[in-house]
């Protein structure tokens, strides 16, 4: 039967740029054919890719395409899949992309057992980049990199993802396409990680420095030591040393798929989100708190960025990672990312939190509308990133010569006031994150309040709840500073 694969191609893109004889343009066409048997939707079909010679695919396929950067494909399908379940999300990469550089990817994709479909194109070298050894070139072979001959011993990457946790795991070879593409159409059916490795030859940068070098022998060498894992179970080890074993190796339809096990969680969670009090039905919190001075200008609860910065050592990584996990309580969209400063005890750190009543389209904060920080050094470095009339809360204590602003500016001696009511410096992030919650009224206080103790170290408990407390109720009329 003749199938009409043109719909998912960019005809107009082709010729291809493959070199004559590479297998991975056979191993395309496969998996084009098994998409149009399976009956898949162009707007519900999502491939991406990495960086290499296998990974140039995305280009010629008309379906919903990434053409991610080098050995993170597998990292941007897990994120695709995960916002649109819906989709069809199938990984072309290479032995280099997806088992050097992106080794780790795969092993925790398979860990996950996520519901996306990874087509690995071994060829057994760099085939874009000059013929450099891969993790896969087999003992012996010679590469730009191994002019004498490759000494380390190659990766079976089936038995790997087998051992990682991925539920469905396949071999075939471009010398045998039709059994490979039923592959490729039992994997995308299969409801959990499913990895197929496809060898193929190269016999531009492999064929020109190993035997046999012409593309015909390739082919035929593949044919001729493939054996399927019925046959290979009857072979001795050394019968078996120089085979090729090939069909699906390895298939589990009772391993817990990642997304219906998160769905779980999700649901455990919303149910909780459920009996937690009402937005603003706390004192200092919510509507109450849009009374504050402070809420005026850039600060609007349904979309919020928040940046926490201070010195290494003063907890301000521990300050977005609460104020986010108060976010996710309120059942609110959260992003919550970090940089370190350049020492573990010392130069400035930031940590970003963004918390939204809507989908966050872009993770990185662009303009801080409250910056919280704790120390001179930051304050001056990151005045810039916040908006106009946006605000600022700052120890009065640390932060001697706090920056002129357009918006409210609170200076607030965080760490005396966690020494009178702790006896402990150290609890001066806790305390301002009650005064964050206090003059923005970003989340709940039962939020803030389990996110505090759920993070806070054993025999902490005490100290940590006061401190939350001291901030909370703190008066920002008190504190408010005139604006430039």
């Amino acid at each position: 039967m003749v199938l009409d694969i043109d719909g998912f191609l960019h005809t107009e893109r082709l010729p291809h740029i493959w070199c004559p004889g590479c297998g991975i343009g056979t191993v395309t066409g496969a998996f084009l054919r098994a998409v149009v048997d399976l009956g898949l939707k162009r707007e519900n079909t999502v491939v991406v890719s990495g960086i290499g010679c296998s990974s140039r695919a995305t280009g010629y396929l008309d379906v919903g395409t990434v053409h991610a950067i080098h050995g993170r494909a597998l990292a941007f399908a897990t994120g695709i899949k995960m916002a649109r379940p819906e989709f069809d999300v199938v990984v072309f990469t290479g032995d280099g992309d997806g088992a050097a550089i992106g080794g780790n990817h795969l092993i925790h994709a398979c860990r996950r057992n996520i519901d996306v479909t990874c087509i690995l194109l071994n060829n057994q070298v760099y085939g874009m980049t000059g013929g450099q050894l891969s993790p896969t070139m087999e003992l012996g072979d010679r590469a730009t990199t191994a002019p004498y001959g490759q000494v380390e011993p190659p990766f079976d990457l089936c038995r790997l993802a087998e051992a990682a946790g991925a539920s469905f795991v396949a071999r075939g070879t471009a010398a045998q396409i039709r059994p490979l593409e039923k592959m490729i159409k039992q994997g995308i059916e299969h409801p959990g990680f499913a990895f197929i490795e496809a060898l193929v030859p190269c016999p531009t940068e492999y064929g020109k420095r190993n035997p046999p070098a012409k593309v015909v022998d390739m082919l035929d060498d593949e044919l001729t030591r493939s054996v399927s894992k019925a046959r290979a179970a009857q072979l001795s080890p050394d019968e078996l040393a120089d085979k090729i074993v090939t069909g699906v190796l390895h298939r589990d339809t009772r391993a817990p798929e990642f997304q219906r096990a998160y769905a779980v969680l999700a649901a455990r969670a919303q149910a909780e989100a459920a009996e937690l009090t009402v937005r603003g039905g706390e004192a200092g919190v919510g509507d109450k708190a849009a009374t504050a001075p402070a809420r005026a200008g850039a600060v609007a609860r349904d979309f919020l960025e928040v940046r926490f910065s201070g010195s290494g050592g003063q907890g301000v990584i521990l300050m977005g990672v609460i104020l986010a996990m108060a976010g996710t309580r309120d059942h609110r969209f959260v992003v919550q990312t970090q940089s370190y400063g350049p020492e573990a005890r010392g130069g400035y750190s930031r940590s970003d939190v963004i918390i939204s009543d809507r989908p966050i389209d872009y993770p990185e904060l662009e303009r801080a509308h409250v910056l919280v920080t704790l120390s001179q050094e930051s304050a001056s470095e990151y005045v810039r990133m916040m908006h106009a009339d946006g605000i600022l809360i700052y120890d009065s204590e640390n932060v001697t010569e706090p920056p002129l602003l357009k918006g409210a500016s609170f200076g607030i001696p965080f760490t005396r006031l966690a020494m009178e009511e702790t006896g402990r410096r150290q609890t001066a992030n806790v305390l301002a994150l009650g005064a964050v919650a206090r003059i923005t009224g970003v989340v709940s206080v039962d939020s803030l309040r389990k996110a505090v103790m759920g993070m806070a170290p054993a025999g902490t408990e005490e100290v940590n709840s006061k401190a939350l407390d001291r901030g909370l109720a703190l008066d920002p009329t008190e504190w408010r500073r005139s604006g430039a």
